[in-house]
């Protein structure tokens, strides 16, 4: 059992179908890169990131959602558009980027990843699962090591 497995089962329902375990992963983008400031990322690092997301969720048969803390959509991508099967999302500060995201995670039934204080507690509160996103990056570097080594 791979890492990501290990992980996606922490959130499957208990006796569910195969189908049931199939889930969606919303990440809070800016904490998966800098886990401590969550700092805002300059629009290439933002499109770097998503590539990077799409090549997990690919992998690993995932959906995976982005919110980033930004005033404007990415050229590449609108808010609520697809990039490589990533849907994202803007916000344009943290205490909206926070409500954004426990709303979709509410409507869609979305595990969080995320580092963020308030986030976390506030996804908690609302009864979202939620997955350090230090735990998630662990299970991403892995995937990048191995597709690394299937090319060479």
């Amino acid at each position: 059992m791979s890492f990501m497995d290990a992980i996606k089962s922490l959130f499957a329902p208990a006796g569910g179908s195969a189908r049931r375990n199939t889930r969606t992963y919303l990440v809070d983008v800016a904490r998966l890169m800098d886990e401590k400031t969550g700092r805002r990322l300059a629009p290439r690092e933002q499109v770097q990131m998503l590539n990077s997301l799409a090549r997990v969720a690919k992998q690993e048969g995932l959906a995976i959602q982005a919110v980033f803390e930004s005033d404007r959509a990415l050229r590449e991508v609108e808010h609520g558009g697809e990039f490589n099967g990533v849907k994202v999302f803007y916000a344009p500060d943290n205490e909206q980027l926070v409500a954004l995201a426990l709303k979709i995670c509410k409507s869609e039934g979305c595990a969080l990843v995320s580092s963020g204080v308030t986030m976390e507690s506030r996804a908690t509160e609302a009864g979202i699962a939620v997955l350090c996103s230090s735990t998630f990056r662990k299970a991403f570097l892995q995937i990048g090591r191995a597709s690394c080594r299937e090319r060479v």
